[in-house]
């Protein structure tokens, strides 16, 4: 017997080309709820909230997975940086 997946409440953790193209394959998938994204400036979080339908967006992913009450999250930055936005991912207890 299997049993139903639980829905995944995602946050994106970085809004170029990589968000942009994981934020439009979760947004496919009916067991994910893309409920935060995040990025530097904020502009193009905020531009892929308002395109994927993303309640919650800002330039602190600490700030917006409270607010979004995320419960899973995918980094799509640079890899200048992501070493160390995994760390505290991961530190955060995601």
């Amino acid at each position: 017997m299997t049993m139903p997946l639980e829905s995944v409440r995602l946050l994106i953790i970085g809004a170029g080309k990589m968000g942009a193209q994981h934020a439009e394959a979760f947004s496919n998938l009916a067991n994910v709820e893309l409920v935060g994204i995040v990025s530097r400036g904020g502009k193009s979080a905020k531009e892929l909230s308002e395109r994927f339908k993303i309640q919650f967006w800002g330039t602190e992913w600490t700030e917006v997975a409270k607010k979004a009450n995320a419960n899973a999250i995918l980094v799509t930055v640079s890899h200048l940086i992501s070493a160390k936005i995994c760390r505290e991912v991961i530190e955060a207890g995601y």
